[in-house]
């Protein structure tokens, strides 16, 4: 039997093709430290046999791109089952130099990674030691030699086999493969072809503490050959094989969670990540803060005070409500983030004015929803039982006390989800709505208005806090199909305004590749087929 294999030798080449359906074993070379780096460099062949479930061996050129000491081959073998043993030998105008092996299962419809480790080439005793070949023996090389009788070894004669034509003809697929899988917004190196599948016993990821927990809060180990480890941009990144969320996963911290896995993902059970009131989600800001912030309330007399605005991210908040004096409430946040390279938590709401005579945390803004994204090398899967949520906070309600009263806070924005694969399946739900504003004082002293929803997983928007007395409403936050609503004029203190939704991406090789058949996602994704 023949399988076909496509082969990159340089990172950053461009992909196969041919979708993440199909089997196929992509194998990494690396070269350990022992062998010579300048004859990587100048290697000229890589041989490449394949043995166990079928039979195949081919020879591609190089000319340089094994300098770095890291080339792929991505292998599609016609079994569809069964063990596949791989020899690699790397080869310069000297001879053979380098060489190692590696064995893989065959997954059918999946692809499948392995790491060849390319070590000095040794011959046994009484062989001819190729890597530096004497050839003083076999001919004087100080006089002309006769072409007659051989060839001239002043020049070696590489005709046999042609190595800088090699036959395209056969049924290899020899076009150039992707290197090892690039997930977005975060280092080629985040990916770990070796790593361990992440237990299904995690059920706390805090990307500030960069740990791992149970449910009954004690740490989990990583897996052989995973990382979880912060970079300089704000990320905690999480690299391990494959995952499968069988029960709910809360992720907190003030880092945005990536998760670069090399095998599949499969979701079918939630991943919350949603701000909780004034609480962001992981990588979401704070009240006041963030990109698309809502504005503060701004002080007037002692009972005109202005509720916050909603902030913004996915599309603008609401502004708070205005005040009988016509004081107006909180600017609403603007919309940030449209583009494949953003990478973003959601905003925080403005406070009501003078939430800081509030016994805390009375007329406090909602915290940003917060920021997760899975990156798989093979595919993702978000079952009809699953969901991933990353829902803004609501505003809090305003207060009345020590002889004045508060606006109440705006909502916070919702974060980001963005999942990216050969393969993305969707028939759960995806949420990042925007959190509702606070209502403003209830009018009795000592007492706090009522509270914002926080977004909903689901298309329904956060509904306001309930008014009471002389205040009023707080505005609903932003989902499907739904604007955030704007504060409206308050006979004294006046609501927050609600928040704007955050920003859903789903990232693929094309439309082919995904699927959201009986999904419920809010707001409306962003769909990328340039994977």
């Amino acid at each position: 039997m023949r399988g076909a294999a496509c082969a990159a030798l340089a990172l950053g080449a461009i992909g196969c093709g041919g979708g993440g359906g199909a089997t196929a074993v992509l194998l990494t070379l690396r070269a350990s430290p022992d062998v010579p780096a300048g004859r990587l460099a100048a290697a000229t062949s890589l041989a490449i046999a394949v043995g166990g479930a079928e039979s195949y061996s081919t020879t591609l050129v190089v000319a340089g791109q094994l300098a770095g000491g890291v080339a792929t081959v991505r292998y599609r073998p016609e079994a569809i089952a069964g063990t596949l043993d791989f020899q690699a030998t790397v080869s310069d105008v000297q001879g053979p130099f380098a060489v190692g092996d590696a064995e893989a299962t065959i997954v059918a419809g999946a692809e499948v990674p392995a790491e060849i480790v390319l070590a000095p080439f040794a011959v046994a005793d009484g062989g001819v030691d190729l890597a530096a070949p004497d050839l003083a023996p076999i001919r004087d090389l100080s006089v002309e030699h006769d072409f007659a009788r051989g060839h001239d070894l002043r020049a070696p004669d590489l005709s046999a086999p042609d190595l800088s034509a090699p036959d395209l003809s056969a049924p290899p697929d020899l076009t150039p493969a992707a290197p090892p899988f690039a997930a977005s917004h975060v280092a080629a190196s985040s990916y770990g072809a070796s790593a361990g599948d992440l237990p299904s016993t995690v059920a706390t990821i805090d990307t500030g503490a960069i740990a791992l927990f149970d449910g009954a809060g004690q740490p989990v180990p990583l897996p052989a050959g995973a990382r979880f480890a912060p970079d300089a941009s704000g990320n905690a990144i999480l690299s391990i094989g494959g995952w499968k969320v069988t029960a709910p996963v809360v992720v907190r911290g003030g880092q945005r969670l990536v998760v670069v896995a090399a095998g599949a993902v499969d979701v079918a059970a939630a991943i919350l990540a949603s701000a909780t009131n004034e609480r962001p989600g992981p990588g979401g800001a704070t009240p006041d803060h963030g990109p698309g912030p809502g504005g503060v309330g701004s002080i007037a007399a002692m009972f005109d005070r202005p509720g916050g605005g909603g902030a913004g991210f996915g599309g603008n908040g609401a502004s708070g409500g205005t005040t009988m004096g016509r004081i107006a409430g909180g600017v609403a946040g603007q919309a940030y983030g449209n583009h494949l390279g953003d990478w973003n938590g959601g905003s925080g709401g403005g406070d009501g004015a003078a939430a800081s005579a509030c016994l805390a945390p009375g007329g406090s803004g909602g915290g940003g929803g917060g920021a997760v994204q899975i990156s798989s090398a093979v595919s993702i899967a978000v079952e009809a039982a699953g969901r991933i949520s990353a829902n803004g906070g609501g505003g809090r309600g305003g207060c009345y006390g020590s002889g004045a009263a508060t606006g109440g806070g705006g909502g916070g924005s919702g974060g980001e989800i963005f999942l990216e694969a050969p393969s993305v399946t969707v028939a759960g739900g995806l949420f990042a709505n925007g959190g509702a504003g606070g209502s403003g004082d209830p009018g009795n002293a000592g007492s706090i208005g009522s509270d914002g929803e926080d977004g909903q997983d689901s298309t329904v928007p956060a509904t306001g806090g309930a008014g009471a007395l002389s205040g009023s409403a707080g505005g609903n936050g932003g989902s499907l199909g739904n604007l955030p609503a704007s504060g409206a004029n308050g006979t004294r203190s006046t609501r927050g305004g609600g928040a704007g939704p955050g920003r859903i991406w789903l990232r693929t090789h094309g439309p082919q590749s995904l699927d959201t058949t009986n999904s419920t996602i809010s707001p409306t994704p962003t769909l990328d087929s340039t994977l």
